[in-house]
């Protein structure tokens, strides 16, 4: 276990558990890449902008995905012209803003995300219910989400 020795006593279980979540969270990131690669040959990242562009109704603009996951404007221009070139997204521009890049998923593209999804499910869920009680997976859900609400803070 890594030592935390230049930390005060009273912040030592604290760090350690950014630190664990830190670790754990690529260990299970990884698992999931594999899973999702072997699957249907797509990376997280093109599961993840499949994704919000599926939850936004089906469009969703380029700008809007690329500040939901976190990507560059670069980034989320390489990952949809990936996908676009294997038809899974179509991209257009707006009618009433021609500066807006509007992008759709094909039917393909759902079906991917659906491959990619139950991938991941057959990994994480035999995985945390090894580990952890229903309950527990609840509290952990909601543990994260109270997280999630003020990471940006720090």
């Amino acid at each position: 276990m890594t030592q935390f020795n230049f930390a005060p006593e009273s912040q030592k279980a604290t760090i350690q558990t950014a630190h664990l979540l830190l670790l754990q969270a690529a260990r299970l990131r990884q698992k999931l890449q594999a899973a999702v690669t072997e699957a249907c040959d797509l990376t997280l990242s093109e599961k993840e902008l499949l994704g919000r562009v599926q939850q936004s109704g089906g469009e969703v603009r380029m700008s809007d995905i690329s500040s939901a996951l976190m990507f560059t404007e670069g980034g989320a221009t390489k990952i949809i012209g990936r996908l676009e070139k294997q038809g899974l997204v179509t991209r257009h521009r707006s009618e009433t803003d021609k500066r807006v890049i509007l992008i759709n998923i094909t039917q393909e593209g759902e079906s991917k995300l659906t491959t990619a999804l139950n991938a991941m499910a057959n990994v994480a869920y035999p995985l945390l219910t090894k580990v952890y009680s229903e309950d527990e997976c609840a509290e952990m859900t909601r543990l994260l989400k109270k997280l999630d609400e003020h990471i940006d803070e720090a």
